[in-house]
């Protein structure tokens, strides 16, 4: 097994692999699976004034969100570490060459 992989034992893949444009909650996933901290004004332009509660809802299905306090405004900035988005990576070659 990857090691990016073992270090996510409770991300839901299947559930994480299925994240689409279709839902406030995969534009959001969407948006922050580019790496780099991204506003919480920047999240709520592509999955609504609730973003907060769509990156609970990424939370729920193991997808480490992070979070830190912006400088500049009132919102936080959010990101999803690197180490995620490799095992990311690594899942969608696996459905790829499946």
């Amino acid at each position: 097994m990857d090691l990016f992989l073992a270090a996510f034992p409770n991300a839901k893949w299947p559930e994480i692999l299925a994240l689409d444009h279709t839902t406030a909650k995969g534009r959001a996933f969407n948006r922050l699976r580019f790496g780099g901290w991204y506003s919480g004004e920047s999240l709520a332009q592509v999955a609504g004034f609730d973003y907060r509660t769509r990156c609970s809802r990424l939370r729920d299905l193991g997808i480490p969100v992070e979070t830190t306090p912006s400088g500049n405004s009132p919102c936080y900035l959010y990101r999803i570490p690197t180490a995620f988005l490799m095992a990311l990576e690594e899942k969608q070659r696996e459905r790829k060459s499946a």
